[in-house]
């Protein structure tokens, strides 16, 4: 991100989401990382920071790819210390595989290095939230959550993923997961790709979203993530979200 970048969050009340991919997090250097500090405490904002996720699977059955996965996200629980970045969003890594028993066996060789990730995550003071990326239902995010067992791990929900994924209702997300919902990543789509168009040009139905979110107590409420990829829909955005009423 530029200075100008931040300067437009804090124009519009925003903080950011700090993503570093698997060549950021091999590679960041301590000017960087001074650098994104700096403009952080100049604007007081309250960061969440998004995890690698290309050549990432912390279940894999190949040991090299997943200690290098584990490394990576242990790299950046330090970063999100040292950035002070209270929420890591992290893409569980088991894909769109389709058959449960592929799942249960991509678990079971996660979960010791997942519960190990969410245990640095308590000492470190931080919160882990894993998204939904393939998911057609929230069960196996519930599975995952339930094999960590963990107060410091949560789930993101990624409102594009779920309409490009899921049939399902998206109240019956919140009614399994809502609880656990750390983050929410807020863009739209016509569900002809993973656009991330500015909100009210897709297709996704909002309502679901805006009401279980206003009946939350104000501890319980979720980061909410606007996930444009430019200014003018960052922009446009906001100026639709602020009729949610938020």
């Amino acid at each position: 991100m530029t200075g100008e970048a931040f300067a437009l969050l804090a124009d519009y009340q925003m903080f950011p989401e700090l993503y570093f991919s698997s060549r950021d997090v091999d590679n960041v250097n301590e000017d960087f990382l001074n650098f994104l500090k700096e403009h952080i405490d100049k604007h007081s904002f309250r960061s969440s920071l998004h995890a690698p996720f290309m050549e990432q699977d912390i279940g894999s059955a190949d040991d090299s790819l997943q200690q290098r996965t584990y490394r990576r996200l242990q790299h950046t629980l330090d970063m999100a210390a040292r950035l002070g970045s209270q929420r890591i969003v992290v893409h569980p890594g088991y894909g769109d595989m389709p058959d449960e028993d592929d799942f249960r066996q991509w678990l079971k060789r996660a979960g010791g290095l997942l519960k190990s990730l969410c245990q640095s995550a308590c000492t470190l003071g931080r919160q882990i939230a894993f998204e939904n990326i393939y998911d057609s239902t929230p069960e196996r995010l519930y599975m995952l959550l339930d094999t960590v067992e963990s107060e410091c791990a949560g789930i993101c929900f990624d409102t594009g993923h779920y309409n490009l994924f899921s049939p399902l209702p998206m109240q019956s997300w919140f009614d399994r997961l809502g609880h656990s919902i750390l983050v929410c990543h807020i863009h739209d789509n016509d569900r002809s790709g993973d656009q991330h168009l500015a909100i009210g040009d897709g297709c996704i139905d909002y309502n679901p979203l805006i009401a279980w979110y206003n009946q939350l107590d104000i501890q319980k409420k979720p980061v909410m993530t606007l996930e444009a990829l430019n200014r003018a829909d960052v922009i446009k955005s906001i100026t639709r979200i602020r009729t949610w009423g938020l």
